[in-house]
């Protein structure tokens, strides 16, 4: 790391806003990035699931599954619906978030079509993602390294 980048972060890290940066909220971005709400970006999905789906879940640690999972590696109790039409019907590349979990990180991008739990919030990526240069979006996706 050069002297200028150990500099830099010093800088912010004490709440100084760098030339080339801006200031917004409590977080320093670079000025030429734009900021957006979620609900700028994505179209919430509330289609009904089938029995041929899989169910996917949602983790604080991984995002959402490739695959259904058995119900002994979900790592607590969870009580499965038998009435599939009661899930959402989600796509490759839409976002999915526990609602009451999503400030914890539980959040992520859907890589394999499935349906997730009705508490789940669904979106569709709108054309702000899709046909844009939108570059950087601050939604985890499922593996880590």
């Amino acid at each position: 790391m050069t002297l200028e980048v150990k500099k830099r972060i010093e800088d912010i890290e004490n709440g100084v806003v760098p030339m080339g940066y801006k200031k917004v909220g409590k977080k320093i971005i670079p000025e030429n990035w734009e900021c957006y709400k979620l609900d700028d970006l994505y179209i919430e999905r509330n289609e009904r699931g089938n029995d041929s789906l899989q169910i996917l879940t949602v983790s604080i640690h991984t995002g959402v599954s490739d695959g259904e999972l058995e119900e002994e590696d979900l790592g607590k109790k969870v009580k499965r619906s038998e009435d599939k039409s009661v899930y959402k019907h989600v796509y490759s590349g839409d976002v999915v978030f526990n609602m009451m979990r999503a400030w914890q990180g539980a959040i992520g991008v859907v890589t394999n079509e499935g349906m997730v739990s009705p508490a789940y919030i669904s979106a569709i990526p709108n054309e702000k993602i899709y046909g844009s240069s939108l570059t950087c979006v601050e939604i985890k996706s499922q593996k880590k390294p």
